[in-house]
């Protein structure tokens, strides 16, 4: 079933779809949305919606690609700018930081905000070498990866972390 409010094009392994106003959405009920070396051109804003049926919305495009013409596009998967913070004294993180941590000889703090909001991303980065560790800690009564708190002791070491609704997990780290 195809059910579209705006306009719906076909044309050489190109699909189109455009719509007056709000934003497009496409559906795969549990599956995947598949083009086999074709495009698929967004003409307003762009969201990737499941309809409850998990948490992730797959698109799969074999030797094809995506197109978006409008200036943003609201998906799963955020482009955004991080926010770059530079410290050396104890700091509340926010969303989207990036921090930069001078930690010295006596060490730093930093303190990561509720993992109630899900799919929030922090990263913090030790940027000296002095002796000093960053320690990187949740609320009470959260854990990273199940424990607390996060130690960072190399120069230049990185840890990146997002949410989940309840708790905190290592997305990434380079030490």
């Amino acid at each position: 079933m195809i059910n579209v409010k705006g306009s719906l094009r076909l044309q050489e392994n190109e699909i189109h779809l455009s719509e007056v106003t709000g934003t497009q959405k496409l559906y795969a009920a549990g599956g995947t949305i598949s083009l086999s070396g074709g495009n698929l051109i967004f003409e307003d804003n762009l969201s990737f919606y499941n309809a409850g049926f998990g948490d992730v919305a797959d698109i799969n495009l074999a030797t094809g690609k995506v197109l978006v013409t409008k200036e943003w596009v609201n998906a799963f998967i955020s482009n955004d700018i991080p926010n770059t913070v530079a410290t050396a004294i104890n700091y509340t993180a926010v969303n989207n930081d990036f921090v930069l941590a001078t930690a010295g000889y006596s060490g730093i703090a930093i303190t990561l905000p509720t993992a109630a909001t899900k799919n929030q991303r922090i990263s913090i980065k030790k940027i000296d070498s002095g002796g000093g560790k960053v320690q990187v800690d949740p609320q009470p009564t959260e854990t990273i990866d199940g424990s607390t708190p996060y130690i960072i002791t190399g120069q230049y070491h990185i840890v990146t972390v997002v949410s989940d609704g309840t708790n905190w997990h290592i997305e990434s780290r380079i030490i």
